[in-house]
């Protein structure tokens, strides 16, 4: 009876181990970037006032990299420095198994992203504010070529 008790408990042991060291990822996110062949990549994570590097990695030579832990990231905004010293940005949430893909020199506009709400939308409302600022420069260009405000600008400028 001893021998069978023995028995049981190793097996229990050993299964308990074994799923120590076959533990998955908790997070798993990969990066594409057209347009780079290889360099260090850092994970900044922004709180309150203050960065700090939350991962590193290396980018191969067809401009893709990845960050798989074992613990995952606490939730926040990231941004991500680039072998050029170029970046882009990220949320990070309970979600930590995506995927984006971009272009060098084009982070918002050519963004594709798989796996993550939070940062599709990030994206959107960045396209989006991209759109506004155009839109008022636009009319800002557009209301200083009126008469009065470039009579008024010349005054300005006598005085």
């Amino acid at each position: 009876m001893k021998q069978i008790c023995l028995l049981i408990n190793l097996i229990i042991f050993g299964i308990s181990v074994s799923g120590l060291y076959a533990q998955s990822d908790s997070c798993h996110l990969k990066f594409k970037v057209n347009g780079f062949t290889g360099g260090k990549i850092k994970l900044i994570g922004v709180y309150a006032d203050q960065n700090y590097i939350a991962d590193s990695t290396f980018m191969n030579e067809s401009g893709e990299f990845e960050f798989r832990r074992k613990s995952p990231f606490k939730p926040g905004y990231f941004y991500v420095i680039l072998p050029d010293y170029s970046s882009f940005h990220i949320m990070i949430n309970d979600e930590q198994f995506f995927t984006m893909e971009s272009n060098k020199g084009e982070y918002i506009n050519t963004m594709k992203i798989s796996g993550s709400i939070d940062n599709e939308l990030l994206y959107q409302s960045m396209i989006l504010q991209s759109m506004h600022e155009k839109n008022s420069i636009h009319s800002i260009h557009k209301n200083l070529n009126m008469p009065i405000i470039k009579m008024s600008l010349r005054e300005s400028r006598k005085n």
